[in-house]
């Protein structure tokens, strides 16, 4: 690690949380209160890890199957409400969960599924349709696996209760409604069915689940009550948001690949642990969006260093350039990325990385930031030369190779140049920052 920076200290008193409540509590100013407990988003959730371990096949199949159901293909999609008239309908010819369980513990010899053979054909061939469409899908090709056979027993059974689709009323019914109860019932039952058929082994599922009922329906009303109930909510208040979610989180995902093979190579190469630091934090890298013509468009950072975005160009070029040895193949199909022709950035490009080192960030940019944002990095380290002398072959032979140099010899010949570009606060501009945040929340000594 670098030492500390003389000309400034660090910004984090210790002991003290910013908000000054505790300093007047421990005074006996403001009596204690009782933090509240935190609630769940719904009383459906189930908290990760608390499932066993060997669940995660057949709640992935489960997950699934009520995905198949609903027709909700792709993370994108947001199922269908049913119509008022519709659960009316259903309410009159359905008055209590015996009529449902009825129908489906006789449906092996009941003829509603005769006389609905050529809707369910119909279900299925628009489920294959969808399942083609979105072939990027892996729903969709998780779907495509499921056989003929089970895929008319799943549809069979949703029209035999007189329902052209299973669309659960999750916005404005409840969970113990006739009609949601029933939607809960199929559900579960034709998930039985499937997978005792071996619909799902491409989930490697641990069947012995199927005997538990109470387990089965807490990870139904997870998925339906809880997960997709949240997306439908929140995509009522604010139309559009859920696929911006998706596509924000594949970039992030995107970030963390990239910033992975990046210091995997450098490190490969040998490079200084500060350069590593350059590349550790995901909010390092660009995200990127889909270039219609294939690939991904680069979006903007407006934040980092112009040198640092060189610097990334060029380390990828050399990244791609590492041959493949005779029967060595390729372990990942990595998709060209270049830059937005409209330099346009994205929200989340936005974002900062909450630690790097300090030439990670543009000097003007950096500078314009409030004194308690820069006050975060006064001992980051600088990771590389300014942009004239990275590239100066006469200096490196006459002082040595940045790359792999001490960091103090690195500072006296390269970094401290580059120091001076930045506005770092002193120890007095940060004292007197932390002093009137005290006054402002009331920490000062009466």
């Amino acid at each position: 690690m670098p030492p500390s920076r003389s000309k400034s200290s660090s910004p984090r008193k210790s002991g003290s949380s910013g908000t000054g409540s505790g300093s007047s509590r421990s005074r006996g100013i403001v009596p204690p209160t009782e933090k509240p407990a935190k609630l769940t988003s719904s009383v459906h959730h189930i908290k990760k890890g608390t499932l066993p371990d060997d669940l995660e096949g057949f709640k992935s199949a489960f997950e699934c199957h009520i995905r198949l159901l609903w027709n909700v293909i792709t993370n994108t999609d947001i199922p269908i409400s049913p119509s008022e008239n519709l659960i009316e309908d259903f309410e009159k010819r359905f008055t209590s969960s015996h009529n449902v369980h009825g129908i489906l513990h006789g449906f092996e010899n009941n003829a509603a599924y005769r006389g609905s053979d050529a809707a369910v054909l119909q279900s299925l061939r628009e489920l294959r349709r969808k399942c083609s469409a979105e072939g990027t899908s892996r729903t969709a090709k998780n779907i495509s696996r499921v056989p003929e056979n089970a895929l008319r027993i799943i549809f069979g059974t949703v029209h035999s209760f007189g329902l052209a689709a299973w669309r659960p009323d999750i916005v404005c019914g409840s969970v113990t409604s006739i009609y949601n109860e029933a939607h809960e019932a199929i559900a579960i039952w034709t998930f039985e069915k499937a997978a005792a058929l071996f619909a799902y082994t491409h989930f490697q599922p641990n069947l012995t689940y199927l005997q538990d009922a109470a387990l089965m329906q807490r990870l139904y009303r997870n998925f339906v009550w809880s997960y997709i109930k949240g997306i439908v909510d929140k995509e009522a208040k604010e139309p559009g948001s859920h696929k911006r979610a998706v596509q924000e989180n594949r970039a992030y995902k995107n970030r963390q690949e990239l910033a992975f093979r990046r210091l995997a190579f450098l490190k490969r190469e040998g490079f200084n642990a500060r350069i590593l630091s350059l590349v550790e934090s995901p909010e390092c890298v660009s995200d990127s969006e889909d270039n219609p013509a294939g690939g991904f468009w680069i979006m903007r950072k407006k934040a980092r260093n112009p040198t640092i975005t060189h610097f990334f160009r060029q380390l990828d070029q050399e990244r791609k350039k590492v041959p493949l040895f005779r029967k060595q193949r390729q372990h990942y199909s990595e998709a060209s990325r270049e830059p937005h022709p409209e330099n346009l950035e994205s929200r989340i490009s936005e974002r900062i990385p909450s630690d790097c080192p300090l030439d990670w960030f543009d000097p003007n940019y950096f500078n314009s930031l409030p004194l308690q944002i820069r006050a975060q990095f006064v001992n980051s380290p600088i990771a590389l030369p300014c942009a004239e002398d990275i590239n100066n072959e006469e200096l490196h032979k006459s002082v040595g190779d940045y790359r792999t140099m001490d960091y103090e010899t690195f500072m006296q010949n390269f970094g401290n140049r580059v120091l001076e570009m930045y506005n770092v606060p002193t120890a007095e501009e940060i004292a007197a920052y932390e002093e009137a945040e005290a006054e402002l929340n009331g920490e000062t000594d009466l």
